[in-house]
């Protein structure tokens, strides 16, 4: 018979998870995960695969036999950048230490639909996230998504507002209190205290305490599958 495994429940440390364009993700704990070089060789590569068919006579031998080419390396690519992420979402659960993982619920059609819509399906960030939930629960680390508005607009420190920000300003730094620091490790961090927030209301316990009561944006549940929050506007992702 089938062994049903529970749910994690909130324990341990917590970190939050940052997903951007330049790096690929910023934590809490302060990691900066890189976008992987050998995709973009591997993107450059299909690119000329492509050009080689689109100069190819239509019905032709030689069209189909370099759309076939174009398809398989698009399998190739799929199947290097899972196994990239697999390895990445069991390197973030497995830290020392880490019992809660807690990341943006992004509107990810919406972005797939934006001005980045190539650079989002590149990244497959909705493909990281569900490698990323399957993984926190076969290691046991509890898993959630927190509401995305304004994290690259709040000051982690003090809860303040420090307004929208151009994709060039590379630093969080906040008027009020003078807290610096890299502008998606500072998300990061607001993504965490929205996350101990929210375990916080559930009336759910971990290591750490949920000392930002009030911080803006905490105001949804833990997970989409609990309740859904009402309709808001969509953050693309940051560079």
């Amino acid at each position: 018979s089938d062994i049903s495994i529970p749910d994690p429940q909130p324990h341990g440390d917590a970190i939050g998870i940052d997903l951007g364009l330049e790096k690929f993700l910023t934590t809490s704990d302060r990691e900066f995960i890189a976008r992987p070089g050998f995709l973009t060789c591997l993107y450059r590569q299909l690119e000329l695969l492509q050009r080689k068919y689109a100069r190819t006579k239509k019905g032709s031998k030689n069209r189909e036999k370099a759309r076939i080419k174009v398809a398989k390396f698009h399998n190739h690519i799929a199947s290097v950048r899972k196994d990239w992420q697999f390895k990445l979402a069991n390197h973030l659960c497995t830290k020392e230490g880490i019992g809660m993982v807690f990341v943006e619920d992004l509107n990810l059609k919406a972005m797939s639909r934006g001005m980045l819509r190539k650079h989002t399906l590149d990244a497959a960030f909705g493909q990281f996230l569900n490698l990323l939930e399957w993984v926190a629960h076969k290691h046991q680390v509890y898993f959630a998504r927190v509401n995305p508005d304004g994290t690259s607009q709040t000051c982690p420190q003090c809860g303040t507002h420090t307004g929208k920000k151009k994709l060039s300003e590379r630093v969080h730094k906040c008027d009020v209190c003078g807290y610096e620091t890299d502008r998606d490790h500072a998300a990061s961090e607001v993504i965490r205290l929205r996350g101990l927030e929210l375990i916080s209301t559930q009336g759910l316990c971990g290591r750490e305490n949920a000392y930002a009561v009030g911080l803006p944006g905490t105001e949804f549940p833990p997970s989409r599958s609990e309740a859904k929050p009402p309709k808001r506007k969509t953050r693309n992702a940051k560079l």
